[in-house]
């Protein structure tokens, strides 16, 4: 294998590679990224055997075809000190020498690692063809449902059942939902088509790592995914990650639609309202009390413990009976981050334990983005 390319375009994919191999593995051929050079294309594979990344990079110089195993670490922290030059890569099909040279400007020198053999590293998954559902979006859309939801996954310690982004496809539409069953985020996309009625869910490690991997643009995304794996595949990249096994809870029974009390208010005021009184709230519940009236809004927070207090009033439209209701401050304010509107509206009831919270003016269109949070016990 014999081939040249950037030594900063070959970086940006390794950066991106990396975070799928973290740390030392029980099997030692996953601490490599495997090379496979032919047709003019550099093809990068790294799996964790939970998350496969396969990346194709295009080639202008290619001298020799061939395949091998890298070490990632050590040469994404080699380039990581080399500005934007030419790499010469030679790899000795006898040894598993890999040698790097490179001669640019008063830039002159070479460095080389000793790579593996390619038949112990795993192969690509591969979906059941008559049991795969797809469908077509953009990066763009994609990432936005998973950013505006896994927020609200539980925690893989406490709730494991529920650490992921529930992905829900039907002929009208596409939804992305997450809970910890404190708090519901649910963003809807209605211009998405696909020919099933499904769900599967995506654990939150692989989830969290899409905005890193996946370009940020609207390249078109092809979605595709069986009983056990998914996979996003654009121009350049395909990423392949198990699914999990889980009885999600129906989450549409909880969402209440019918709260009569309606609050429209300032997000970045709200925001910054709840941040400047929560230091005053008991460390362990992190609780806010709400006292609703006539175009104001009272935000308090106390400390039993230490007898410390604050409170802050703010202006707001409201319409609906005098009402006082508590929440944990963190619920609210990772809700809040992850809406983009200039003003958010809070529907409540006296009857019901949880509140709707949602942007006056969605994204687009096309989107819907909702959140339920619950309210907390004084």
């Amino acid at each position: 294998m014999d081939f040249t390319i950037s030594s900063s375009l070959l970086y940006k994919h390794l950066a991106g590679a990396s975070r799928i191999v973290a740390g030392k593995s029980t099997m030692p051929i996953l601490e490599n990224v495997l090379f496979t050079v032919e047709s003019n294309q550099l093809r990068m594979l790294v799996t964790d055997l939970e998350t496969t990344l396969l990346t194709t990079i295009p080639l202008e110089n290619v001298r020799r075809e061939g395949a091998i195993g890298v070490p990632l670490r050590i040469l994404l922290d080699t380039l990581k000190e080399f500005p934007d030059m030419p790499l010469n890569f030679s790899v000795d099909p006898n040894s598993l020498k890999i040698q790097v040279d490179y001669n640019v400007g008063t830039r002159k020198g070479e460095f080389s690692v000793m790579g593996q053999h390619t038949d112990d590293f795993p192969e690509l998954p591969e979906l059941v063809q008559d049991q795969t559902t797809e469908f077509t979006t953009s990066t763009e859309v994609f990432l936005a449902g998973i950013s505006h939801t896994s927020f609200a996954a539980g925690k893989p310690d406490l709730a494991p059942h529920l650490a992921g982004v529930l992905i829900e496809v039907k002929p009208e539409r596409l939804r992305f939902v997450a809970t910890d069953h404190n708090r519901v985020a649910c963003a809807t996309r209605k211009d998405i088509r696909a020919e099933a009625d499904r769900q599967v869910f995506l654990p939150i490690r692989p989830a969290s790592l899409l905005n890193a991997i996946l370009p940020h643009d609207e390249d078109e995304l092809q979605v595709a995914f069986d009983n056990r794996n998914i996979r996003l595949t654009t121009s350049a990249v395909q990423l392949i990650c198990r699914l999990t096994e889980t009885n999600f809870p129906p989450y549409e029974s909880v969402i209440p639609y019918e709260n009569p009390f309606e609050l429209s208010i300032d997000r970045v005021v709200f925001h910054n309202a709840l941040k400047q009184v929560s230091p005053f709230s008991d460390r362990g519940r992190n609780l806010v009390t709400f006292a609703l009236a006539q175009n104001k809004l009272t935000i308090s927070a106390k400390n039993p413990d230490n007898y410390n207090e604050a409170y802050q009033e703010i202006e707001c439209s409201y319409s609906g009976d005098a009402l006082e209701v508590s929440f944990n401050t963190l619920h609210l304010t990772e809700a809040l981050a992850n809406i983009a509107a200039q003003e958010v509206v809070i529907n409540f009831s006296p009857n019901t334990r949880s509140s709707l919270l949602r942007p006056t003016i969605d994204e687009s269109e096309h989107d819907e983005l909702l959140m339920v949070i619950a309210q907390a016990h004084r």
